[in-house]
């Protein structure tokens, strides 16, 4: 499907925007469901973040949920998400850790 002038009125494109919007909505609303209202790393409660497993453009091929999926995020305050956000190894060893993956 086109988006474009010709669209109906009311229909908007998911732009990345929207998805990512919706994705943090969904995801308060999982942290709140599970009573995640702390960084799953170190327990603390100040300047808290969703933590992706993965890149923001892994998902961009992959079903909008992904990015709310409990199994590819974590509750993460900002100074342990910035220590993990660019050593892949690490956020696996933490993903697996936390998340039980294989």
């Amino acid at each position: 499907m086109k988006y474009g002038k010709a669209t109906q009125i009311g229909t908007k494109k998911p732009t990345r925007t929207r998805i990512n919007v919706k994705a943090n909505k969904e995801l308060d609303k999982l942290w709140k469901k599970k009573g995640i209202n702390y960084c799953e790393i170190c327990g603390g409660r100040f300047r808290l973040t969703n933590m992706h497993r993965h890149k923001r453009i892994w998902f961009y091929d992959k079903p909008n949920h992904y990015l709310w999926d409990y199994k590819y995020c974590i509750r993460a305050c900002l100074k342990c998400h910035m220590k993990l956000e660019h050593d892949k190894k690490e956020t696996e060893k933490m993903f697996k850790k936390l998340r039980r993956l294989v």
